[in-house]
């Protein structure tokens, strides 16, 4: 399957409620006119699928105990979601906002507003993708889209399953899990995207299945120019004369005339030696212009034999300041990266007809670290800095089916 799509697709607002349309799956019953009023109730349509994102237990969506909203692989070859970015932008009920900044996007779930998406729960797979040290949520162009198989999106708290980051609600985003493969079939699905500003993606998955044995993996590339800043409004503190003002930089980032030599430097020139070598240069372009560049990558895989799976992703997203800050306090072609990586180890057995118990030995790491070039007035700050963060977790679940209408659930969790 190959597949080109051209960028800067805006998808129609509020159109994820045709999610809903219900098409009813084969059943054993015969047609339709043979079947009793309990037959044709219990009748399992497309989006009434099993899910654990409500209570961390398999469920029909018609019995989670929550408002939730699914968005499946159509609707995203429909929508023409070509990131994550596009898919929270259209959904009901968040306030988003895309800054193009230090977070490219920030989205107030239930209009409660944070400094980033903070009280939103963003899961893939079940497993937290939050920064382990900000809570923050980076809704960017690095998930790969062909990997995905839907995303669940649940309305109100839900931190009795998740912990005190589900404030708001939970996005949990969920890859194939090739349960539409036959034996012996291999599948894939490559997607190519270009579009205004320099702008390209390649979005390429690979999956297939051979008796118990399955695997999955995904990878994206991103990179783009970003929009210029004449594109966006002619704000005071974006005017790109602020940049290379040696009144507010010095002559060491803006164009002027160094005080110790008398000698002119040029924009960029940080050590004022009259040259801007490739050292002093940030995002292949020299400080005091503008210049918000991005390069995004990510990478999935899962291998699953029978009930084991061993899987893992690691996702970076470099993009630049943007117009986030003043001109007159900060250069925006300094870079601001956001890494992530997880790696696990899951288990599902039935013990007994009653008795499931489902394992989870997971390792993660989160960085968020660049370089920020910052004028307070009388000083000129250049810097590097990064936040690291690691965890493992190791947690156990025990679903204890007593009859037909008890489920007793219990577990353990050591972090």
């Amino acid at each position: 399957k190959f597949n080109i799509r051209s960028g800067g697709v805006s998808p129609l607002f509020l159109a994820l409620f045709c999610c809903t349309a219900a098409i009813a799956q084969p059943s054993d019953h015969g047609g339709l006119e043979s079947m009793s009023m309990g037959d044709l109730l219990n009748q399992r349509v497309s989006v009434y699928r099993d899910s654990a994102t409500a209570s961390a237990v398999s469920e029909s969506l018609r019995d989670a105990p929550a408002a939730m909203v699914i968005i499946d692989q159509e609707q995203i070859r429909r929508r023409a979601y070509h990131s994550m970015e596009d898919l929270v932008r259209d959904l009901p009920g968040f306030d988003t906002v895309v800054t193009n900044g230090t977070m490219q996007v920030v989205s107030y779930q239930r209009g409660y507003r944070t400094p980033w998406t903070q009280r939103t729960l963003v899961l893939v797979n079940g497993k937290v993708d939050n920064n382990l040290w900000n809570h923050s949520a980076q809704f960017s162009r690095q998930y790969p889209m062909s990997s995905i198989s839907r995303v669940e999106v649940l309305y109100g708290p839900a931190s009795a399953v998740y912990g005190p980051n589900a404030f708001l609600g939970v996005i949990n985003i969920v890859t194939h899990n090739n349960s539409d493969l036959e034996s012996g079939q291999h599948v894939a699905d490559v997607n190519l995207e270009l579009g205004s500003f320099n702008s390209s993606a390649v979005d390429v998955t690979l999956r297939g299945k051979q008796s118990r044995f399955s695997y999955n993996v995904g990878m994206r590339l991103f990179e783009s120019d970003e929009a210029p800043i004449g594109d966006y409004a002619d704000w005071v503190y974006t005017n790109e004369a602020l940049l290379s003002d040696s009144t507010i930089w010095g002559a060491g980032i803006g164009l002027g005339i160094d005080p110790a030599t008398g000698n002119p430097s040029p924009v960029g020139d940080a050590n004022v030696d009259g040259i801007v070598t490739d050292a002093e240069l940030q995002r292949d372009s020299p400080l005091g212009q503008y210049n918000d560049l991005s390069e995004n990558q990510a990478f999935f895989a899962d291998i699953t034999y029978g009930d084991w799976t061993l899987g893992g992703f690691a996702w970076k997203t470099d993009e630049g300041y943007g117009p986030y800050y003043s001109f007159a306090d900060g250069q925006p072609n300094s870079s601001w990266v956001h890494e992530s990586q997880q790696l696990y180890l899951e288990n599902t057995t039935k013990v007994s007809s009653a008795l499931e118990v489902q394992s989870l030995l997971l390792y993660r790491e989160n960085a968020i670290y660049g370089n920020w070039a910052e004028s307070t007035g009388n000083f000129v700050s250049l810097s590097n800095w990064n936040a690291y963060n690691d965890a493992w977790r190791f947690e156990q679940q025990y679903n204890y089916q007593f009859n037909n209408r008890l489920l007793i659930s219990g577990g353990v969790k050591y972090e």
